[in-house]
């Protein structure tokens, strides 16, 4: 058993023979506490010493069945049946089995290791043990759960991510025509998940069902936000085929709406915070985390994909931040299809325009006569 200098523990079972604990305890690990080089322990051997220190008799036994370090590997049977009839009864019942064919080797570790290094090093020191030796106890079977928990959790959001990408991609491809949208609502939720849970091993807060659940929550928040903004924009692209303006109304309209949403909801769950029990009061605090988290990918994540996706589907890499930055620089032109009005001039070669107050050149704003351009949403 590995116990903590404050009280958890947990046990190692090996076979009976006392001798090999002094073996496996030889080469310390650093999450336990060592005495003389050695890794402080309680067994059986704890009992045959305190007993062997009042018995003269029994002290002689213990000597004759031991080798030098004062352990005995004979006459074992014989040890444990004095040890029972004595008044060291009980104390060698907490250690040794009623058949004698088993015991328990309780190990005191430092208080600041973590749960995973206990874990890990009891695991090691019972591989040390000759014969069958298990790494057991509180600690040890409470990071064995958190371990379980956290694979599990695991695949479980793995499967929840993949299920949504299939119903976004089926439903936007039957509503709307645009299947390859679906995937793009997920980037933000992946990135809003990812982040919360960083934030959760920064925090130190450890992974369990609890914050799986609230995990959980983040992707179906987060789809939820994200779908109403991708809808907007596909709305509101089309009408103008201009990117940047269809993103901007969309934040304006869809986005003061999700404001508000994400306000009440996080302010309501986030009053969980006062509540008198911690476990609760950290629900609250992560669940109003990951409803944030939601909502600021939404707002901040998606529009720059959508605009990446208009870009990569349209084969308009213009879009893109390096077009854009060339575009400025004058390296490369805007293409003519990407704004409604253009100014035109006629140079001065109109004969007619000869008006003196009208000057060399005639400048004016005409209307783009070409056809509306076709819908967008209809190419991808």
């Amino acid at each position: 058993m590995i116990r903590s200098s404050n009280g958890p523990c947990a046990t190692v079972s090996v076979a009976r023979s006392s001798s090999t604990a002094a073996r496996a305890s030889s080469n310390t690990p650093d999450s336990f506490v060592t005495v003389d080089g050695r890794a402080s322990a309680d067994s059986v051997q704890s009992a045959i010493d305190a007993y062997a220190a009042e018995d003269p008799d029994f002290e002689e036994l213990v000597e004759e069945s031991s080798l030098d370090d004062g352990r005995p590997n004979r006459n074992l049977d014989r040890i444990y049946a004095e040890l029972r009839d004595s008044p060291y009864d009980d104390f060698t019942g907490e250690y040794l089995a009623d058949d004698d064919r088993s015991t328990r080797i309780v190990y005191a570790v430092e208080s600041d290791a973590s749960d995973a290094e206990i874990t890990a090093d009891a695991r090691r020191v019972a591989d040390r043990y000759r014969g069958d030796a298990t790494a057991t106890g509180q600690i040890v079977v409470f990071q064995a759960v958190a371990d379980t928990i956290f694979d599990s959790a695991i695949v479980s959001l793995a499967a929840a991510l993949g299920l949504s990408a299939v119903f976004l991609v089926i439903l936007f491809w039957l509503l709307l025509g645009s299947p390859t949208l679906g995937l793009v609502t997920l980037v933000p939720v992946t990135v809003a998940v990812a982040t919360l849970t960083a934030t959760m091993r920064l925090a130190g807060i450890p992974f369990n069902a609890i914050t799986a659940t609230i995990l959980a929550i983040t992707i179906g928040l987060g789809v939820d936000y994200t779908v109403h903004v991708a809808h907007r924009f596909h709305d509101e692209y089309p009408r103008g085929g201009d990117v940047d303006a269809a993103v901007v109304t969309t934040l304006r309209g869809t986005g003061g709406a999700l404001t508000g949403t994400w306000a009440t909801t996080a302010l309501g769950t986030g009053v969980l915070v006062l509540a008198i029990t911690p476990i609760l009061g950290q629900f609250g605090l992560l669940t109003a985390a990951s409803i944030t988290l939601a909502y600021l990918a939404s707002l901040i994540v998606l529009p720059p994909a959508l605009v990446v996706w208009v870009a990569v589907v349209e084969r308009r890499p213009g879009l893109l931040f390096v077009g854009r930055f060339l575009d400025a620089a004058d390296v490369i032109s805007t293409d003519e299809g990407d704004a409604p009005d253009r100014a035109r001039t006629d140079g001065g070669t109109d004969a007619s325009a000869g008006d003196a107050d009208s000057g060399g050149d005639a400048f004016e704003w005409q209307t783009d006569p070409r056809p509306p351009a076709e819908d967008p949403s209809q190419k991808r």
